[in-house]
């Protein structure tokens, strides 16, 4: 956050200098911001619908959520308008944005998904956090493999369950992670896998299930934009300035901690190796 001032006498030359230098100064300034292939609205993605990360009105219309505060702060931060699109989560993990400028999914930054696209610096810390009903416990990796698992197809979870956590049955690949839920819930699973954040906001929001622990292994949450896109330098510059200034730490204490069943930090942790 940059503030400027001065005024002085001048001579003709100096003050065709000062002009300059002015014009030199405003173009460095635009050149920071993001510039959208709009022109002048700022075109996000999102998997919708994401409790707690993008929150829908009576109507349907997108009234908040954590990645919708920051969307709106992306553009605020270089004078645009705001337009949102629903693109599914594969579509994004591949680079597959429409007209999107950028893409807001609770995506983790891996290497194999930077292949396809660029990633910004990360904007929110995650864990692989396990949904049940509420009277089961898990509390070691041994017992997780002889649990029957649901996990949505495409997803580092997906990945994690086959890797790490490899059950001895088979898994229930899934649509999205209310369809996790439902098998939890129905019995065709013992367990979900899911992003900390969204089983902690599921377990407050579905009657019987509970998120019940998470794997000591750190995810992190980037935005996605098309590979080489041109607004990376600018969209960094901005998710770190938010960061500094306490903006992103306000967006989660509004709209991600009341949506929890618990606080993160009371989860058992499960070594995963």
């Amino acid at each position: 956050m940059v503030r400027w001032r001065r005024a002085a006498a001048l001579t003709l030359a100096a003050l065709a200098g000062a002009v300059a230098t002015a014009c030199s100064a405003a173009t460095e300034a635009a050149e920071g911001d993001i510039r959208p292939a709009d022109g002048a609205t700022l075109v996000v993605a999102a998997d919708l619908p994401a409790p707690g990360f993008w929150e829908g009105g009576a109507a349907g219309a997108l009234d908040g959520g954590l990645e919708y505060g920051l969307a709106q702060e992306l553009a605020a931060r270089s004078g645009l308008g705001l337009r949102v699109v629903d693109i599914a989560f594969t579509d994004i993990v591949h680079g597959r944005l429409g007209d999107a400028d950028l893409a807001l999914a609770q995506v983790s930054i891996t290497d194999g998904r930077a292949a396809d696209v660029d990633f910004s610096v990360p904007y929110f810390d995650s864990a692989p956090t396990v949904l049940a009903r509420s009277e089961e416990e898990l509390t070691d990796l041994a017992t997780a493999r002889d649990r029957r698992w649901a996990v949505r197809e495409g997803t580092t979870q997906a990945g994690f369950v086959d890797e790490v956590i490899e059950p001895t049955s088979a898994t229930l690949f899934v649509a999205d992670e209310a369809a996790a839920a439902t098998a939890v819930l129905d019995g065709r699973a013992d367990m979900a896998l899911l992003d900390l954040s969204t089983a902690l906001v599921l377990a407050k929001d579905v009657p019987g299930l509970a998120a019940i622990a998470r794997f000591d292994t750190e995810e992190r949450y980037g935005a996605v934009l098309p590979d080489g896109s041109r607004n990376l330098e600018a969209v960094d510059t901005a998710l770190r300035a938010m960061d500094a200034d306490g903006t992103l730490a306000g967006l989660v204490t509004r709209w991600l901690e009341p949506r929890y069943a618990v606080d993160p930090a009371a989860l058992a942790v499960i070594t995963a190796r």
